[in-house]
C-alpha cells in the first residue's frame, strides 16, 4: 500500500471479493466489493456508491484503487480505464479512486 495508508490483511474469499483492512490517518476502513462507500475527494462533494472493483489496476501495479459505481451519474466512466474493463455499470457511473478518499458507509442509494 502508497500513500496515507498501511496495509494490515489481505485475504481472498473468491473472484473479484477481496477484502483489504487500511489505517489511514485515525481510521481503519475494511473495503470489499459490494459494500456501500463515500468517496471524499478534497474540493469536491461527498459521493455515494458502492465498490465494484478493489485492487491493483494495470496502470498502476504498486498502489491499491478502489473502483466505484456512483449512484448518480458523477463518474468518468462504466468501469472500462485505460482500455480495461474492471467492473460494469451505467456510463458516467464508475471512477477509479484511491482507497484514502473511501469510507464504507451502511447509507443506500
Amino acid at each position: 500500500c502508497v500513500g496515507l495508508c498501511v496495509c494490515l490483511a489481505l485475504c481472498s474469499d473468491g473472484p473479484r471479493g477481496f477484502s483489504q483492512t487500511f489505517l489511514a490517518g485515525d481510521t481503519i476502513e475494511e473495503f470489499q466489493v459490494g459494500q456501500r462507500c463515500v468517496v471524499e475527494v478534497p474540493d469536491r462533494p461527498p459521493r455515494q456508491g458502492t465498490i465494484r472493483y478493489f485492487g491493483k489496476p494495470h496502470w498502476d501495479s504498486l498502489t491499491d484503487w478502489l473502483g466505484v459505481e456512483y449512484d448518480e451519474p458523477v463518474g468518468k466512466n462504466d468501469g472500462m480505464a485505460k482500455g480495461k474493463r474492471y467492473f460494469t455499470c451505467p456510463p458516467d457511473h464508475g471512477a477509479f479512486v484511491r482507497t484514502q478518499f473511501v469510507r464504507v458507509s451502511d447509507e443506500g442509494p
